[in-house]
């Protein structure tokens, strides 16, 4: 990732959870509003939309989910103006953000579990457990990421 290009048209603050629970409409004002940036940070504008896309992929068919990508888009550049060039730049970005994207949870999900307590109550041995099995459906995804 440190070759890819850097410039503000493709590189600033993004959200990082954008996804639909993240998102709120006023039906009175036909306005969105976002909300959960806690994951904000600096990155390039490709990785926000894969993450988009991917939760976008969860809920929707083909068919539904293709419109929705092209209408997030298309608010997306009303927001973040991109040149026709700058787009396809983007698109071809998408599958090393998914990468990312996935080495990065799998990182968050380790550290997670890492630290342990004496007497942990059942609640708690409960989520790591549910973790560590979410740990292991991520490993795939992150093959070829470590010698």
């Amino acid at each position: 990732m440190d070759k890819l290009p850097i410039s503000s048209d493709n590189y600033g603050c993004i959200h990082y959870d954008f996804e639909p629970d993240n998102v709120f409409y006023d039906p009175k004002t036909k306005a969105c509003s976002v909300i959960d940036f806690d994951d904000g940070m600096y990155c390039w504008y490709a990785l926000d939309i894969e993450q988009v896309f991917d939760s976008l992929a969860e809920s929707l068919n083909d068919e539904a989910l293709q419109t929705a990508k092209d209408e997030f888009m298309y608010g997306y550049q009303k927001e973040r103006p991109m040149p026709k060039a700058l787009s396809k730049e983007i698109q071809s970005m998408l599958p090393l953000m998914r990468r990312f994207i996935n080495l990065y949870g799998y990182a968050r999900l380790i550290r997670c579990v890492a630290e342990k307590f004496a007497d942990e109550p059942q609640w708690l041995i409960a989520l790591r457990e549910k973790l560590n099995k979410a740990i292991r459906a991520k490993e795939k995804s992150v093959q070829g990421f470590f010698i």
